[in-house]
C-alpha cells in the first residue's frame, strides 16, 4: 500500500540528505494515514515573489521526526491558496508518503495585532470629533450672544457717535473672529471624518481577513530512525500584487535626471508578511508552461476585402469570410492548408527585481511603496512650446541608453527645481531609443501669439474670396541661462481642389506640407526675446464658407 502511494512523488537522494519535491495537484481529498506521531507547527514566512496580479508565497520550518510514521499539520496557511500550485521540499532521512489539505474553522487565522491599533485610532479620532463639535456649539451660542447685543445696542439712542463706533468695531472685530473660528473648526471635523472613515474601511478588511477559515496542510512522513529535518512549502495565491512607480527630480539643467524606481505592493492574502525577503517580477504565473511550436508560414500578395460587412449565414458568406471562421478555431490552427492572411509576433519577457533587505507588508490596507532603485540618467534638456493651444513652455528631458535599466510602464511623479510638478506616465512600449519626459511648464519663458490686424484681410477678386491671416509669436527667457526651444504652430492644409493656400512667411520655420505643423528650433540667452511671424492667404470660391478661426 505504502509503494502505491509513493508513485506520484519524486524523490532525488543528494548525497546523505533526501531532497524531496512535491507537486500536490488535486490532492484536498486525499485520504491521510494514521499516524503514531502527530505535531502540529506553523512555517515561517520567509520569501515572497510579487506578480502583478499574485503572489508565490515561501514558508519554512524545522522539523524532529520520530522513528515510524509522523504527521505534520502545516496551520496558519492562507485562505486563498491555489491548491493546484503547492509545492513541498523536505530535506532529511525521512520519507514523504502523502499530503493533502483541510480547512481549519475552528481556529481561523490569528488575529491581527493591527486590529487593535486601528481600533485605538478611530477611538482616539471619534474624541476629537466630539471636542471640536463641543467647541464648535459654544461658538455658535457666543454668535448669538453678539448678534443679540447688537439690537440692543441699536434700540439706545442716547449713545453718542463715539461710543457707538467703539460698539461695532467691538462687535465686528468679535463676530468675524467668531465666524472665522467656527469654519476652521468646521473644516478640521471633516478632515477627522474622512480620515475616520478611511480608518473604519481599513478595520473592516482586516476585521473580514481575520474571519475567514484558514487552510492546514497535512503531510504524513516515514523515517526509519528518529532524525531532524526541514520542510520548505510554496504556492500561488492571488489576493496579492504590485506595480511600479516612479520620482522623477531635475534641480539643475545642468546635472543628470534623478529616477527614483518603486514598487508598490499591497496583499489581502488573510496572513501578515513579516521581515520577508521580497522579490518583484512582471512574468504571469498564469501562462502555461507548455513549449510554443512553430507552423509553417506561407506568404502570399496580400489582397484587401472589398466588400462590406452584413449578417450572413454560412451558406452564403463568402469564401474569405469562412477561412476566417476557421482561424478563430484553435484546434485546426495548426492546418498546412489554411492560408495566413498576416502575421504578429509578440516578444514576452520576464523580469525580476530581488530587494536587499527583509520587509513586513500587512495584510489588508494601502499598498506599501519601495524604492528598488535610484538612478542618475544623464540627460540633455530642451523646452517645447505651441502657443496657438497654450502659452506656456513645457520642460523636456530627454534620456538616452534608458533601456539598461529595465522600467517598465508606470506613473511618475515630476519633481523640477524641488517643487512639485505635477504627474506623467511612462509607456515604455512606446518609446524609441530616447525616453522624452515632460517637466511640466516653466514660468520662467513668456510667450505670447498675436493676430496682426494689418496684415489681416478679407477680400473678393472675381469669383473667389481671399482671406489673409498673420501671427506674431514672440518669446521671452526671462530665466538665468540660455535655453533651447522647438516651437510649433500651423497653417490650414486644403482637402479641396477649389480651395487654395499659399504662406506668405514662416520665419525661417520649417513646414511638414501633408499636415501643415510648422516648427521652428530656437535658442535664447538669458533675459533674450525673438519674434517669429506665421502668414498665408486662403483662396475658395466666394459662395463656399471655410472655417478658418
Amino acid at each position: 500500500m505504502e509503494q502505491s502511494l509513493l508513485i506520484p512523488f519524486k524523490i532525488k537522494v543528494m548525497k546523505k540528505n533526501l531532497f524531496l519535491s512535491i507537486v500536490l495537484s488535486g490532492l484536498s481529498g486525499l485520504s491521510l494515514f494514521a499516524a503514531d506521531n502527530i505535531k502540529t507547527i506553523n512555517p515561517k514566512i520567509t520569501h515572497v515573489t510579487v506578480f502583478p496580479s499574485s503572489a508565490q508565497l515561501t514558508s519554512s520550518a524545522d522539523i524532529s521526526l520520530a522513528q515510524g510514521t509522523n504527521t505534520l499539520i502545516l496551520q496558519g496557511l492562507s485562505p486563498y491558496i491555489d491548491k493546484q500550485s503547492l509545492q513541498v521540499k523536505g530535506k532529511g532521512k525521512f520519507m514523504v508518503l502523502s499530503a493533502g489539505f483541510q480547512e481549519n474553522i475552528i481556529t481561523g487565522l490569528q488575529d491581527n495585532v493591527e486590529i487593535e491599533v486601528l481600533k485605538k485610532k478611530i477611538e482616539d479620532i471619534t474624541g476629537k470629533i466630539e471636542e471640536e463639535k463641543l467647541q464648535t456649539g459654544i461658538l455658535k451660542e457666543e454668535e448669538s450672544f453678539l448678534i443679540s447685543n447688537k439690537e440692543v445696542g441699536g434700540k439706545n439712542e442716547s449713545m453718542d457717535a463715539a461710543n457707538f463706533k467703539l460698539l461695532f468695531d467691538f462687535y465686528k472685530t468679535s463676530l468675524s473672529q467668531v465666524r472665522t473660528e467656527i469654519y476652521n473648526r468646521g473644516i478640521k471635523i471633516r478632515d477627522l471624518e474622512k480620515e475616520q472613515s478611511k480608518l473604519k474601511a481599513q478595520l473592516q478588511a482586516l476585521q473580514t481577513g481575520s474571519n475567514l477559515s484558514s487552510n492546514q496542510l497535512t503531510l504524513v512522513l516515514k523515517a526509519d530512525a528518529a532524525c531532524t529535518g526541514s520542510i520548505e512549502i510554496n504556492y500561488l495565491v492571488q489576493a496579492a500584487g504590485w506595480y511600479p512607480s516612479y520620482d522623477i527630480r531635475v534641480n539643475k539643467l545642468s546635472e543628470p535626471v534623478s529616477l527614483i524606481y518603486k514598487a508598490n505592493v499591497y496583499q489581502n492574502t488573510g496572513v501578515p508578511w513579516e521581515n520577508v525577503n521580497l522579490s518583484f517580477s512582471n512574468a504571469n504565473p498564469s501562462l502555461g508552461g507548455n513549449v510554443p511550436i512553430l507552423y509553417p508560414w506561407y506568404l502570399n500578395f496580400y489582397v484587401p476585402n472589398t466588400y462590406s460587412y452584413q449578417k450572413m449565414d454560412k451558406k452564403s458568406a463568402p469564401a474569405v469570410m469562412a477561412e476566417s471562421a476557421i482561424m478563430e478555431d484553435s484546434d485546426i490552427r495548426g492546418m498546412a492548408s489554411i492560408p495566413v492572411g498576416f502575421t504578429s509576433s509578440s516578444n514576452t519577457t520576464s523580469l525580476e527585481f530581488q530587494v536587499d533587505l527583509p520587509y513586513s507588508i500587512p495584510n489588508g490596507g494601502e499598498a506599501k511603496s519601495i524604492d528598488m532603485m535610484h538612478i542618475e540618467l544623464p540627460a540633455s534638456f530642451r523646452y517645447q512650446a505651441v502657443p496657438k493651444s497654450e502659452k506656456a513652455a513645457f520642460l523636456i528631458a530627454r534620456i538616452s541608453d534608458w533601456q539598461q535599466y529595465d522600467l517598465l510602464d508606470g506613473e511618475a511623479n515630476l519633481y523640477f527645481e524641488n517643487t512639485y510638478v505635477g504627474k506623467s506616465q511612462l509607456s515604455i512600449q512606446m518609446i524609441s531609443d530616447t525616453l522624452d519626459i515632460s517637466l511640466g511648464r516653466d514660468m520662467g519663458i513668456v510667450l505670447k501669439r498675436e493676430k496682426r490686424k494689418d496684415y489681416t484681410s478679407e477680400k473678393f477678386i472675381g469669383p473667389n474670396k481671399v482671406v489673409a491671416r498673420s501671427w506674431e509669436i514672440t518669446v521671452k527667457n526671462n530665466k538665468k541661462e540660455a535655453v533651447k526651444m522647438q516651437l510649433s504652430d500651423q497653417v490650414p492644409v486644403s482637402q479641396n481642389k477649389d480651395i487654395t493656400v499659399e504662406i506668405t512667411e514662416l520665419s525661417g520655420g520649417k513646414i511638414n506640407a501633408p499636415t501643415g505643423i510648422v516648427t521652428w528650433d530656437i535658442n535664447l540667452d538669458a533675459g533674450q526675446s525673438k519674434t517669429l511671424i506665421i502668414s498665408y492667404t486662403v483662396k475658395f470660391p466666394k459662395d463656399s464658407n471655410v472655417l478658418l478661426e
